[in-house]
């Protein structure tokens, strides 16, 4: 924070993954509460979006329930380069954690770059281990990171399932999905039954080419 003469301020922010910013306060701000500054800086999630290009802004989904997720590997909105397939990296599939939901059969975890499909997991389970996915079969499979430039937000995406899916269309390792196709297909129970899906989680961290 900076004072001048005239009494007004300069209050300069790191709201970290390289985004810095100033915040002037006139000589004559009156006293308000800590929500009034507070509100004023960035979310998470705006920052992630200002450094990316591919941040999925919105879903069609965004209104059913949601839970907690977690990830050893992201760390103040950034991935791991272990987790990458880049040279740096180790293309180790993340570690993952997330609240068991009352009435689901199945869980699928989709790791998503944009329109680019990272990862594709069906299990009963409410954790996987760091490298536990290999670049396997559907339903077992996982590619690291590996943006051509740039930053890139990979994102998780948990889907608690009450039923076992239909037909679900997954372009692994490629372009052309969508977050919110892949939703519908699992909202669609193998019966034809609509409502499949209880609750999701969402993970968002970013990866930038070195």
């Amino acid at each position: 924070m900076k004072c001048f003469m005239d009494g007004s301020a300069a209050i300069f922010v790191d709201a970290g993954d390289g985004m810095e910013g100033v915040i002037s306060v006139p000589a004559d701000v009156k006293k308000g509460e800590v929500s009034d500054f507070t509100n004023a800086l960035p979310t998470a999630e705006e920052t992630l979006a200002a450094a990316s290009s591919t941040f999925i802004k919105s879903t069609t989904f965004e209104d059913i329930e949601t839970f907690e997720s977690s990830s050893a590997n992201l760390k103040d909105g950034v991935w791991d380069v272990k987790i990458t397939n880049t040279e740096r990296g180790e293309n180790l599939s993340p570690q993952l954690t997330w609240d068991e939901v009352d009435g689901a059969s199945e869980y699928v975890v989709i790791m998503i770059d944009g329109a680019w499909l990272h990862m594709d997991v069906f299990t009963t389970k409410t954790s996987l281990e760091e490298g536990e996915i290999p670049r396997g079969d559907r339903g077992n499979q996982y590619v690291g990171p590996y943006p051509p430039t740039g930053t890139h937000t990979y994102s998780i995406f948990i889907f608690a399932l009450k039923n076992e899916m239909g037909k679900v269309s997954l372009g692994f390792d490629g372009g052309g999905n969508s977050i919110d196709q892949i939703y519908n297909g699992l909202n669609v129970d193998i019966d034809g039954n609509s409502g499949n899906v209880i609750a999701y989680s969402r993970l968002d961290g970013n990866y930038t080419k070195e």
